[in-house]
């Protein structure tokens, strides 16, 4: 393995339950998506608050924003109750202001974040060959399985099939 040798098995394994939870996902009617949706290309003022950085937009599925977006605001600003809170709060202002949301956006927002975790760790551990850490490695990980058993949860609830 590319990474990491005492972590191959768990990553290999998590990568494959990936996989399965995207082969679930039902098809969406693409719309245009930022591509790189995280806190740090946000500015907020008093009276106006922008998005920048658009230069990874494309049309896609929105639940790839949100759970991008959810992931990336967790490994910046860590797994605490204020950082939960704030997540939360985030998913819950996008449900209320969709004009017409679906109703597995957060379903498939969870697949997308947990593919984020994998993709932080190989963009940093081996693009960017900085120092392992094995503590918040092991912490995207656990976040990254959180996610798929939340899909898998709630694709088990909605008796939804592929076709």
């Amino acid at each position: 393995s590319w990474l990491l040798p005492t972590l191959k098995s768990d990553i290999q394994s998590i990568s494959n339950q990936l996989i399965d939870a995207q082969k679930t996902l039902s098809l969406h009617a693409r719309k245009p998506v930022h591509g790189d949706y995280h806190p740090r290309n946000i500015i907020v003022s008093p009276d106006l608050t922008t998005v920048i950085d658009f230069e990874e937009a494309r049309m896609g599925d929105p639940a790839f924003d949100v759970g991008y977006f959810v992931a990336q605001t967790k490994m910046t600003h860590g797994l605490g109750d204020a950082t939960i809170q704030a997540v939360e709060a985030f998913i819950q202002e996008y449900q209320e202001n969709q004009p017409s949301m679906d109703p597995d956006l957060t379903q498939r927002a969870v697949v997308f974040e947990a593919q984020t975790y994998l993709q932080r760790i190989y963009h940093t551990y081996y693009l960017l060959a900085l120092r392992p850490d094995f503590d918040l490695i092991s912490n995207w990980l656990n976040e990254c399985e959180g996610c798929i058993r939340k899909a898998q949860s709630s694709h088990l609830e909605t008796g939804k099939h592929q076709d």
